[in-house]
């Protein structure tokens, strides 16, 4: 299941309730694909591009770049009206959010009871 690949950032492709979330593959160009490997907190070479698999599964997820780095564009309608879409422009590199704490972990409430049994 696609995840956005920033350390730490919950985002997933298929199951967001937020719509206001896009999500971007990585570029082809090297030079600017090391930047968001760079800037999601991952190391060189723990992400494979070579795979088909992961080809479509290293994503980020619009939260980590700047309002600049978008262009609004409207689709042909077709069969559906026109929509608005949110385009990355070329070079556009993660600068935001990219140092996301870890979830702490609590005690679900069924345990919780569980635990407290006299």
């Amino acid at each position: 299941m696609p995840t956005c690949c920033v350390q730490n950032c919950t985002n997933h492709a298929f199951y967001t309730d937020r719509k206001d979330i896009v999500f971007y593959r990585f570029p082809k160009e090297e030079k600017i694909r090391r930047q968001w490997i760079n800037a999601s907190g991952r190391k060189e070479g723990t992400i494979k591009f070579d795979s088909v698999y992961n080809k479509y599964d290293v994503i980020l997820c619009s939260l980590h770049f700047d309002d600049n780095c978008f262009i609004t564009q409207w689709t042909q309608p077709t069969k559906n009206p026109a929509r608005q879409m949110k385009r990355l422009k070329d070079n556009s590199i993660p600068t935001k959010m990219l140092l996301l704490g870890k979830k702490r972990k609590t005690m679900s409430d069924s345990k919780k009871k569980r635990t407290n049994i006299p």
